[in-house]
Formats: structure tokens, C-alpha cells, sequence
């Protein structure tokens, strides 16, 4: 008899959590996505932009706040080894924000001149609190993770979500502008962070658990590669994310900011909420199939067949008639928006169905190789929009970038599958011959 749909995601734990995740995440990118329309009417275009300059500032240090210590709490097998990597990681976290705060003191002035916007001045000094919140948020979503408590950080992703959308509500109606973009994020940031760690000692409570400095420093030691690696991976990468906002700002203007982070964030919200839940799964399940030394690309094609599966249709209507759709449902003042997004959708797709990769470099050991990668994107991701700005088009950069793109995403891709294969060629070679 074959089983039902139903019986298999009873069975399959990998399956049940990542539905569980989707289902909370889902929620709370369906809040912001239903006040879209909202928001769009009630915002400019060049206060979505100034956000988005915030936000860049925050997701490139926010990234490596914890010197990507917080990917290691997954990897232990004692729990109470894990602990001490949280502890390490909040210690990081603590110190490096109090650096970006003198940093915006010092270099303020500078910023601003740099990216040429005066409305980003007083909101930089924001930065190192959104940094330390988010950073404390990511430590212990992983501790989570482990711990399989995928529904616990599903509801802290929805109480996230209300808590942003009702202050940027309010704020928005009230005429705080762009603040109440802004201030709504460290907010509801902050309500989700807390949730977490209030569970987190809650639980410790009763449980003898003591920090010892050699433990600490030991498994400082012992995870040394991820800030080695990890670190500059990840800023190369977050960077490149985020340099086309900061290249927009210099080459074109603020308004124009607005409408390509309007139009990515959009695109990338029914995405992200997807490709999140299921990359912090597979992070889990394919770490766990490593290490008992079991092949883990079955894992991997059975992710990216569903991820394809999920994001063709909704990014095909987009490519076709985004423009349309987009001057529908937020206004005419969002039709160039949705010209940008049209443009960006295969790219995004591409993007969405590879999204659980860059954890298997991590769980492969083999971040040095992505720090190549790393490295290629840095400087072609900035040079497609600087091409764009010769022209005086930004529409040609973005035909650029999504060519690109598209290459380094198969290469990136098939250096996984290469390693997995490898190895495992190996460990049959050295079973023969035993």
C-alpha cells in the first residue's frame, strides 16, 4: 500500500520541521506583505530608501557580529559544549557593537559625505543597537535550531513581524518619516530577541551549568575556522548584497534607492520566508547526515527540487507582468519598481533554489572556497552598476548583474557536489583496499 502524503510528513522529521518553521514564518511575512499596499501609500519612495540604507549598514555588521561563532552551536554533540559557544558568541556580539558605536561616532561626518545623503545622519547611531539585537537573535535562533524547537522560533519570527508592522503603522500615520520605518525594525527586532533569551534562562534555570575561561577558550580554539573562513565569506557576501544599495545611493539618487529595495524586498519576502525555514532545516539535517558519515547530496537535490518547484510560477507571473502588477497593488508611484523586478526574478529564483548551499560549505569545512567566491562577486556586483551609471540606465547594470549572477551560482553550486562526490569516492577507495 502507498502512503499517503499525510503518513510520509508524519515520518519525516525533516519534513514536519521544516513545515513548521514555514508555517511561522510564512505568518509573519504575510503581515508585512498585506500592509505593503499600506505602507506604500502612506511612505515615499525616498523613505524606503533611507531604510534601506540603514538596513545595509545592519545586515553587513550585523552578519559577523558574533564572529560567526553562532554557525558552530549546531556542531557539538554535548550540549553543554554548545552553551559555551553561546556564551563566547554574546561576548563577541557585546564587543564588537560597542566598536561600531565609536566607529559611527568617529567616522559619522565621513559616511555621510561618502554616500551623499545628509537624511541617513542621525539614524546611523541607531546601527550599533540594531546590530546587538539582531546579533543576540541569531545566537540564539541556531541554539534553537539545534534543539529542534523550530516552532518556538516561528512564534518569535510572527511576534516579530506584528510587532514591526503595528509600530510602522503608527508611526507612519502619525507623519514620523522615514523614523517610523526605522524604529518600527528595532522594535520588533528587539520584542523577537527577547522571547528567545527569556526562554533560554528560563530553561537553565534550575540546571547547573557553569563557564569556565578555558572552556571558552577552548572552543574558541577548537571552532577557529568559521571567524577565519566563516567571517570573511560572509562579509564579502553580505556586502555584495548590499552594495548595489550603497552604489544606487552615489551614482543615481535616494528616490531610485527606494524603488529597487522596494521592489528586491518584495520579491524576496514570499522567497526568504521559504528559503529561511528550509535552509535552517537542511543546516540541521545535513550537518546530521555528515556527521554519520552518510551521503548527503540525496539531501540537497530533494531540497533544491522543492525549492524549484515552489518559487517557478510566482517569479514567472513577476518577469512577465511585474510592472502591471506592481502599479496595481501599490500605486502608480511603484510602476518603475516593478520594472525592476521583472528584471531581478530569474536571478532571485536562482538565488531561492540554491539557498541552503552556503550552510554546506560550512558543514563541508570548505569556507576557503567560498571565500573565492566571496571575493569574484565583491567586485563584479558593484562593477555591473557602476557600467549602468555610464549609460545613465540603471536598467542595463541589472541585465548585467542577473547574467552574472547566474553563472556564479552554477559554479558555486557544483563545487558541493564536487567535494561531496570526492569524498566519498575516497572513503569507497579506502574500503576496497582494506
Amino acid at each position: 500500500m502507498i502512503p499517503s502524503l499525510k503518513d510520509y510528513i508524519k515520518k519525516s522529521d525533516y519534513i514536519k520541521n521544516i513545515l513548521t518553521l514555514m508555517t511561522g514564518t510564512t505568518i509573519s511575512q504575510i503581515i508585512p506583505i498585506v500592509m505593503s499596499p499600506i505602507f506604500s501609500r502612506i511612505y515615499r519612495p525616498e523613505d524606503f530608501g533611507v531604510l534601506a540604507l540603514f538596513m545595509s549598514f545592519v545586515g553587513i555588521l550585523s552578519v559577523i557580529a558574533a564572529g560567526r561563532y553562532d554557525l558552530a552551536i549546531m556542531l557539538p554533540k554535548d550540549d553543554k559544549e554548545a552553551i559555551n559557544i553561546i556564551v563566547f558568541s554574546l561576548i563577541i556580539v557585546l564587543s564588537f557593537s560597542i566598536a561600531v558605536f565609536i566607529g559611527i561616532i568617529v567616522f559619522n561626518n565621513s559616511i555621510v559625505i561618502f554616500l551623499k545623503n545628509e537624511d541617513i545622519k542621525s539614524w546611523l547611531f541607531f546601527v550599533p543597537l540594531c546590530v546587538f539585537i539582531t546579533g543576540i537573535f541569531q545566537v540564539f535562533n541556531f541554539w534553537y535550531s539545534r534543539k529542534k524547537q523550530f516552532k518556538l522560533i516561528s512564534v518569535a519570527r510572527v511576534t516579530h513581524a506584528a510587532g514591526t508592522v503595528a509600530t510602522r503603522l503608527g508611526l507612519g500615520l502619525a507623519g514620523f518619516k522615514p523614523g517610523g520605518l526605522i524604529v518600527s525594525t528595532v522594535l520588533g527586532q528587539s520584542i523577537a530577541s527577547v522571547m528567545l533569551v527569556r526562554k533560554f534562562f528560563k530553561e537553565q534555570k534550575y540546571e547547573k551549568i557553569f563557564i569556565f575561561k578555558k572552556d571558552l577558550l577552548y572552543q574558541a580554539k577548537n571552532h577557529s575556522d568559521f571567524p577565519k573562513y566563516s567571517v570573511p565569506i560572509a562579509l564579502l557576501d553580505v556586502f555584495s548584497q548590499q552594495v548595489p544599495i550603497l552604489m544606487i545611493t552615489r551614482l543615481f539618487t535616494i528616490s531610485v534607492v527606494g524603488l529597487y529595495s522596494f521592489a528586491y524586498r518584495i520579491l524576496n519576502l514570499p522567497m526568504t520566508f521559504i528559503g529561511t525555514s528550509v535552509s535552517q532545516v537542511f543546516y540541521q539535517k545535513f550537518s546530521d547526515t555528515i556527521k554519520d558519515g552518510e551521503n548527503g547530496i540525496n539531501v540537497i537535490m530533494k531540497t533544491w527540487v522543492g525549492l524549484a518547484i515552489v518559487g517557478f510560477v510566482p517569479l514567472l507571473v513577476i518577469f512577465l507582468f511585474g510592472e502591471k502588477i506592481f502599479a496595481f497593488v501599490f500605486g502608480t508611484n511603484w510602476h518603475e519598481a516593478g520594472k525592476i523586478a521583472s528584471i531581478l526574478s530569474p536571478m532571485v529564483l536562482l538565488m531561492f533554489i540554491s539557498s541552503p548551499t552556503s550552510t554546506a560549505y560550512a558543514v563541508l569545512r570548505i569556507q576557503h572556497i567560498g571565500l573565492i567566491f566571496g571575493a569574484i562577486v565583491f567586485v563584479y556586483r558593484p562593477l555591473t552598476f557602476y557600467i549602468g551609471s555610464i549609460f545613465d540606465n540603471i536598467y542595463i547594470g541589472l541585465k548585467i548583474l542577473v547574467i552574472l549572477e547566474t553563472i556564479q551560482t552554477f559554479c558555486y553550486n557544483l563545487v558541493v557536489f564536487t567535494k561531496i562526490k570526492n569524498e566519498y569516492k575516497r572513503i569507497y577507495i579506502e574500503l576496497k583496499n582494506k
